[in-house]
């Protein structure tokens, strides 16, 4: 099986085997050539093969499991928050400068910085439901000053809202 990296990514890193093995290869031999001083152009071509093979591994295996790592939880919860919210219903992010979660929520948003607690309780105080999105570690600094109910977690994000979530009738 080829190695991963979890549980800190949104899916597991997989590199490839088959490439890696050549890059890493490639670029031993070209070292062995290079560094015994024979066949300078066999060592400089190995080393130009194994420079394409980690291009190809970066580019296709690690760059975009690293987007989805940093976009995925984020792009999850903005989802989750335009199926959830009402049209009048605001959506707060605090202490996030992301656009993209506007893209992905489909709505404006109420965007509050990271010290921002006493407008952040403005809002929250109003009649009727808002939701916030915050990373997990401005959410534990609002458990002592702002009553939130969790609805959903991703990554190092927290998708909370002011009003805790209807029960489902029995």
């Amino acid at each position: 099986t080829s190695p991963q990296v979890t549980p800190y990514f949104a899916e597991p890193l997989e590199l490839q085997p088959g490439l890696t093995f050549l890059a890493v290869g490639a670029a031993a031999t070209a070292a062995g050539f290079l560094l015994t001083r024979r066949r300078k152009d066999t060592g400089l071509a190995l080393l130009a093969a194994s420079a394409v093979f980690s291009v190809i591994v970066i580019f296709d295996g690690v760059l975009p499991k690293i987007g989805n790592f940093m976009q995925a939880p984020l792009r999850d919860l903005a989802m989750q928050a335009r199926k959830e919210l009402g049209p009048d219903e605001p959506l707060i992010l605090f202490g996030l400068d992301n656009p993209s979660i506007l893209f992905y929520s489909h709505r404006r948003a109420i965007m509050l910085g990271r010290d921002e607690f006493e407008k952040l309780q403005q809002y929250l105080n109003q009649d009727g439901r808002s939701f916030i999105i915050t990373n997990n570690s401005l959410a534990q600094q609002l458990d002592n000053q702002v009553a939130l109910s969790p609805v959903a977690q991703r990554g190092f994000y927290l998708l909370a809202s002011n009003r805790p979530a209807p029960s489902a009738p029995k």
